[in-house]
């Protein structure tokens, strides 16, 4: 039998939720050119140009910080850790920085890692909702779905709309066997969102484990007509049906 299959979302940088990280230019001196060869996706220019600014200013934190961010756009961990590794050491009071490393662990699958620095994040600027959602999300890839769900409720209370984070405390209940906490959470996040398909897909699973299979197969479907490409509520919904 195929295996129904939950979604646990990242917020990657800035809220946003896609399956390659979007990171965060916080440079000065070059936010413009930063800014256009984003948007052309040319990160090779992009690490080029600040190897140069680099090189003309070595000191700059917000130089090594933006060209990790590159390196993280290009899959390039382990250089966009070491970018990150430097921009710390001149500036070691930027949560965002520390942020953007624990996303590159996260991305390793180095969880502990990726908490440690979420966490030191969060002592710098305790209001940062998606480092709040992401820690709760490393710590539901290692089964600590209390510690899981702790996060994304103070996410929730410090951002009521976090769309994001009800879903993920969705997931840690629905792990928990707490199917009608899950589904509450799926269903605001729905009512913050209409279009939001992976909450349609998450609450089909919930409601699969409670044997509602009719209200699970029409929120399969209701993802994949907002998202068609939605490979887990096709897999789901194939998975129901056999």
């Amino acid at each position: 039998m195929k295996k129904i299959i939950p979604v646990l979302l990242l917020v990657l940088l800035l809220g946003s939720c896609k399956s390659k990280p979007a990171v965060t230019d916080t440079s000065a001196s070059l936010a413009a050119p930063g800014t256009a060869a984003a948007a052309q996706i040319d990160y090779d220019k992009l690490i080029a140009d600040y190897t140069e600014a680099i090189r003309l200013n070595p000191n700059d934190a917000a130089l090594y910080a933006n060209r990790g961010n590159a390196y993280m756009e290009k899959g390039e961990l382990d250089k966009a850790i070491a970018d990150y590794d430097e921009a710390i050491r001149l500036k070691p009071d930027d949560p965002v920085i520390y942020y953007n490393r624990g996303l590159a662990y996260d991305q390793k699958e180095d969880y502990n890692r990726a908490i440690a620095d979420y966490s030191q994040a969060i002592r710098l600027k305790s209001d940062y909702t998606e480092a709040l959602n992401n820690r709760g999300a490393a710590y539901a890839d290692l089964k600590n779905f209390d510690r899981a769900i702790e996060d994304h409720t103070q996410a929730i209370n410090f951002k009521p709309d976090y769309i994001n984070a009800y879903n993920n405390r969705g997931y840690a209940y629905r792990n928990k066997g707490e199917l009608d906490k899950a589904i509450d959470d799926y269903d605001e996040a729905i009512k913050l969102d209409p279009n939001y398909a992976i909450a349609y897909c998450n609450r089909g699973v919930a409601y699969y484990f409670k044997g509602d299979i009719d209200k699970a197969r029409a929120d399969y479907e209701t993802a994949l007509r907002l998202d068609p490409e939605n490979t887990q509520a096709l897999h789901n919904l194939e998975t129901i049906t056999e």
